[in-house]
């Protein structure tokens, strides 16, 4: 299978929008300003999870008596930014467990003891400015293995690379398209009729459709201080 260059992308997106013809090459300036669009477009993306269809696998080990961690380059967790948390579980003695997650109400507008310690069974994922963070409850009291399953942010591009060592494969085509799109609103000549919007739109539906995940938040309720079979009792609230 071709692979596709970030060059040719940065060329497909022009002659999309006719800025450049189909035998004539690009100047330097608009190969510059193509990086410099496409690296905007992908950073974007990470307020977007839906355009990045695809998860990573990460694993680290809890820190005994430490319950948040910041995930990003030269943190806890080092690794890119996380863009959405899909699953998280924990390994003891060769078993796995599934963590159970809390929405910012569940976490923020409950009762908690603060000086709860052992295995987490909960967590509450948070998106800052420039890292992630993600906070388990109860406190892990000693250290344990952790998976994270995610949507990890896109690396940043430079022009000698393949655009497919950054996105899967069948993805290109709608990177292509999202570029031409963001470039038209910087050329006044640019041509974008109804046909390529209508296009654009069925790959953005294509990328969207195959990236939908359920992650289903506890309902509200009381974190109590007492402990059950799995390690932690969750007290459910009625409504009112």
């Amino acid at each position: 299978m071709a692979r596709t260059s970030v060059i040719s992308a940065i060329e497909r997106a022009y002659t999309l929008i006719g800025v450049k013809g189909s035998n004539e090459d690009l100047p330097a300036y608009r190969k510059t300003e193509g990086l410099k669009t496409l690296n905007f477009r992908l950073q974007n993306y990470a307020n977007d999870s839906a355009k990045v269809p695809y998860t990573k696998e990460v694993t680290f080990n809890t820190i005994a008596n430490q319950d948040s961690y910041t995930i990003g380059i030269g943190k806890d967790v080092d690794t890119k930014k996380l863009v959405s948390l899909e699953y998280v579980k924990l390994s003891e003695n060769s078993y796995q467990y599934c963590l159970d997650v809390l929405d910012k109400e569940s976490f923020y507008n409950n009762d908690r003891n603060l000086n709860s310690y052992g295995r987490p069974c909960f967590y509450y994922f948070n998106q800052e400015l420039d890292n992630s963070k993600i906070t388990f409850l109860p406190t892990p009291e000693r250290i344990y293995e952790i998976l994270l399953v995610g949507k990890f942010e896109v690396y940043p591009l430079i022009i000698s690379d393949d655009l497919d060592i950054i996105v899967p494969a069948g993805w290109d085509e709608f990177v292509i398209y999202d570029l031409a799109r963001a470039l038209r609103d910087i050329y006044p000549s640019a041509v974008w009729d109804g046909g390529k919007e209508n296009r654009y739109q069925e790959l953005s539906n294509e990328i969207q459709s195959a990236s939908e995940c359920n992650l289903y938040p506890i309902v509200d309720g009381r974190l109590s201080d007492s402990f059950d079979a799995r390690g932690y009792d969750y007290v459910k609230k009625p409504f009112v």
